[in-house]
């Protein structure tokens, strides 16, 4: 199932919005690390070397023991989202800056809004706006009705900023929440997915027929088998971390041959292949770039 593109513009910047379209175009992949059956090279890219998976490795293993766990693993992934947020975040404000004073004013905000750049404006363009205009005053840290480039990171990536990132979860189950009971069933996700709009009077099996299948995306994301999903729950496949986690998750129970719940350097760059073709690859080539590994 194709994600919407436009949820997901809110924690992307240049670099991985390349990633996310892909992923979008082509989710059907997914599962070689997260949800699809593998394909035989995908997306025609070469395998990382030897030398720049080992060097990975080493950046994971934070306690120098040889050995990295998925908590490493996580933990890396994490820190490295907020370095590339940012640096993505001078690339967009480069490109966003109208007047060409190094800041991001509300007004260049709405400009960039009503083109999908912050997300999904969806059928009230006032409440979007006025969406946003809370996002720049939390994010305009010394008042001056201005983003500087460090502000920008927190308009631009709300996962970066604790305050914002609440704020952008209850946003977007205001879009997605039809009935205002505060949660997500799967029929609105559903609808959300793009899978259970409105039918024609001979389609309710194809409807139902979409909820089913979107129930496998569902379940993973109700973590706390609630039957529904929270603002957090939502957030979390919203911004794509869900999606990332899976991946992380998936390569980790494949590289870890022996199964003892770590992984070696010589078995992580076992699955280079297995890497090049997934959407992961990707992040990864992010990582050996940002470390000059």
């Amino acid at each position: 199932k194709p994600l919407q593109l436009e949820a997901l513009l809110p924690v992307i910047g240049h670099h991985i919005m390349v990633i996310f379209t892909k992923c979008v175009a082509a989710l059907t992949l997914f599962f070689a690390v997260g949800h699809s059956e593998p394909d035989d090279d995908p997306l025609g890219l070469e395998p990382l070397t030897a030398k720049q998976v080992h060097g990975l490795h080493a950046k994971f293993d934070t306690d120098g023991d040889g050995k990295a766990t998925l908590a490493e693993l996580m933990a890396f992934s994490s820190a490295m989202q907020h370095v590339i947020s940012k640096k993505d975040a001078e690339y967009m404000l480069k490109e966003m800056d109208g007047n060409k004073d190094g800041k991001l004013s509300l007004e260049e905000v709405h400009k960039h809004g009503d083109s999908g750049r912050f997300g999904e404006v969806g059928a009230d363009k006032k409440k979007f706006a006025e969406h946003q205009e809370s996002k720049f005053k939390i994010a305009d840290r010394n008042g001056d009705k201005l983003l500087d480039a460090d502000e920008v990171v927190a308009m631009l990536f709300p996962e970066t900023h604790a305050e914002i990132m609440a704020l952008a979860s209850e946003h977007a189950m205001k879009v997605r929440d039809l009935n205002g009971d505060g949660v997500l069933s799967l029929e609105e996700f559903s609808k959300a997915m793009g899978s259970a709009d409105a039918p024609e009077p001979d389609e309710d099996d194809d409807e139902d027929e979409g909820i089913e299948e979107d129930r496998q995306y569902f379940i993973p994301l109700d973590k706390n088998g609630d039957g529904v999903l929270s603002k957090g729950e939502l957030w979390a496949w919203e911004s794509g971390q869900h999606d990332l986690d899976v991946a992380l998750e998936t390569l980790f129970k494949t590289a870890d041959r022996d199964a003892d719940g770590h992984i070696t350097a010589e078995e992580l760059a076992s699955v280079r292949e297995e890497m090049a073709d997934s959407e992961l690859h990707d992040f990864m080539v992010e990582w050996v770039e940002h470390h000059e590994l």
